[in-house]
Order: C-alpha cells, then sequence, then structure tokens
C-alpha cells in the first residue's frame, strides 16, 4: 500500500506540473506595447555632448503579438523626416534589422528580463584595418498605468559611453 500510496502522490505532482511545462518561456508580466507613442522630450534625457538628438521628434507606432513586437519609428532629422520598420522577437531567437541612421544592418537578441523588453548587440565597423565594437543594451519599460514607456540605452564605444532616456507618453486618440 505504501508503493500505491507514492504512486498515487507522484502522479499527482506530474499532473500539477504538466500544464505549465507550455508555459516556462512566457513571462506573465509582459505588458502588450502596442499603439501609437510621442516623444517627450521634457522628460527625456539626451546625451551631455547632443548625441541622440536625432530623436528630438519622434513617433512609434507599435504593433505587439508575442512573440512578435513591429516598430515604425518616424523621426525628422536634419530637416527630414524618415521612417524605419523594426522587428523584434521576445524569446530570445535574434533579430536583425536596417536602421535608419547606418547602412549596415543591426543584429540584436531580445528578451523579456523582470516585465522589461531588453534588446542587447555587439556592433563591429570596420575602419581601415581596424575593426570598432559597440556593445549596445536597450530597455523598454512600460508605467504602471501603461500610458509612458520609457526606452533607455547604454551604448559602449571608440566615443565613449552614452547613456540616453527617451520617455514617450502614449497617444490616446
Amino acid at each position: 500500500m505504501n508503493g500505491m500510496r507514492k504512486l498515487a502522490v507522484a502522479f499527482w505532482i506530474l499532473s500539477l506540473l504538466v500544464p505549465c511545462a507550455g508555459q516556462k518561456d512566457k513571462d506573465t508580466r509582459a505588458p502588450d506595447l502596442s499603439g501609437k507613442w510621442i516623444l517627450d522630450t521634457s522628460k527625456s534625457k539626451f546625451d551631455s555632448k547632443g548625441r541622440g538628438s536625432a530623436y528630438i521628434s519622434t513617433v512609434l507606432v507599435i504593433s505587439h503579438n508575442e512573440p512578435e513586437l513591429r516598430i515604425i519609428r518616424t523621426f525628422i532629422s536634419k530637416g527630414r523626416e524618415q521612417s524605419e520598420e523594426l522587428t523584434y522577437y521576445t524569446d530570445g531567437r535574434g533579430e536583425t534589422n536596417k536602421l535608419a541612421f547606418t547602412i549596415r544592418d543591426l543584429k540584436t537578441r531580445t528578451r523579456w528580463e523582470k516585465g522589461n523588453l531588453v534588446s542587447k548587440w555587439t556592433w563591429t565597423s570596420d575602419i581601415g584595418n581596424d575593426n570598432l565594437f559597440t556593445d549596445g543594451h536597450e530597455r523598454r519599460e512600460m508605467s504602471a498605468d501603461g500610458r509612458v514607456l520609457a526606452i533607455t540605452y547604454s551604448i559602449s564605444g571608440i566615443s565613449g559611453l552614452i547613456l540616453l532616456k527617451l520617455v514617450f507618453n502614449r497617444d490616446s486618440k
């Protein structure tokens, strides 16, 4: 009878674990970032050397359907409106995006970390015979009420450390 009791307990524990097995990678704290977001320059922090100022007039339109996040980023740079479409996969599989400011692709890996969406990358630039590496970290964090999206950038490389914080307000229209 003792063996039967152990077997029954084992089956009971297994029945509790099986429904959870497929959910191990899903972060239930992951917010839905979908919507139109408008940059609030009064709350944003740009680099002291003026780096990041190209984002002064920026609008994000985000379509979020886990694990895919699509962003259309529109900004005015050098008097011209430019747009870029970016795709991220929140399951860490990796993605490649063409950025408007560069002629090269940027390869990133994106994951949820404690309710924030984090993308990391290392970018290599070839200048002459030198390879220059840039490490980047981008963290997207939504306020508890879902009205504010803060994106912080930490980029280190030959130009030093660049820290930016872009704060976006959800467009209520």
